[in-house]
């Protein structure tokens, strides 16, 4: 078995200026390293290719997303949502690769200046995550208002997501310790 710590890819789901989402998504950051974890923060405008491009498996973006992808034992995405769906970048960050994600868990926060906390966005994002082949873990956290639970420096403000952080970190570590694990154990190997 390998002693390496974890490496969570923490995806924020929008390169919108000025949104809130992103006090989520350091705060997420946060909070693993102080469970020891490796991260890695992605954001989908710095590794997205256009449609432009004549040949995308060589663009050094689309090289660079694939090699944290594959290394990444777990992903978390934070998004907010946008007319009841999740943000066009994202989309095409997730549907540019395929067996990175193969086995993988991934946990989801679900972020809206309303007061239903982004459920549309994490009920949309499902059938994709399951079509790539990815663990989706069962806690969900769905941060309403958002205004009213980071301060403008990103710090936690309100404490009844304190039991809901935890909770989702310790499913997510577990599923990812699982199965690393597992792929790390030859299914051929005789005891």
């Amino acid at each position: 078995m390998s002693d390496t710590p974890l490496i969570i890819a923490v995806i924020h789901g929008t390169s919108r200026e000025l949104n809130r989402s992103i006090h989520a998504a350091r705060f997420v950051m946060a909070e693993l390293k102080k469970h020891g974890v490796g991260v890695k923060f992605v954001e989908p405008a710095d590794y997205i290719i256009g449609r432009t491009e004549d040949n995308p498996e060589k663009d050094p973006r689309l090289l660079l997303w694939q090699k944290i992808a594959a290394s990444a034992d777990a992903f978390v995405i934070v998004t907010p949502e946008y007319n009841r769906g999740y943000p066009g970048e994202l989309k095409m960050l997730l549907d540019a690769l395929y067996d990175e994600y193969e086995k993988k868990p991934v946990g989801l926060i679900g972020v809206s200046n309303g007061g239903f906390g982004g459920a549309s966005v994490v009920t949309n994002i499902l059938p994709v995550l399951k079509e790539l082949g990815m663990v989706i873990i069962r806690e969900t956290i769905r941060i309403s208002k958002i205004q009213d639970v980071f301060d403008e420096e990103g710090r936690l403000k309100d404490e009844k997501y304190i039991q809901r952080f935890d909770d989702f970190f310790d499913e997510l570590l577990w599923f990812a310790s699982l199965l690393k694990k597992r792929e790390l154990t030859d299914p051929h190997e005789t005891s």
